[in-house]
């Protein structure tokens, strides 16, 4: 895995957690759950959308566009301890 992959792993990994965090935040009880302290597990559900796709998404912000190969990182997400993230879509244009 080149450091290119890394960057952008983070890139899109810090940009999920940004979006999921603050749609929670509302409904979660500060005392019962850690955003911050969890673990990435696989969903085979995923991804929601495709990030190729997606307007909202800058190019330097999408692995795919960049040149990653593999897919498989898009299958996990971000189990939080002590509660559980809504699975929503972020990227939707009508």
């Amino acid at each position: 895995m080149g450091s290119s992959d890394f960057r952008c792993s983070y890139s899109v990994a810090s940009s999920v957690l940004l979006l999921f965090g603050v749609a929670l935040l509302p409904q979660a009880n500060a005392g019962d759950c850690d955003l911050f302290s969890g673990r990435w597990v696989f969903d085979s559900s995923y991804p929601v959308y495709s990030s190729s796709e997606c307007p909202f998404i800058e190019r330097e912000f999408s692995c795919k566009n960049n040149g990653r190969s593999d897919l498989v990182y898009t299958k996990y997400r971000w189990q939080p301890l002590g509660c559980d993230l809504a699975r929503t879509v972020t990227c939707y244009v009508a």
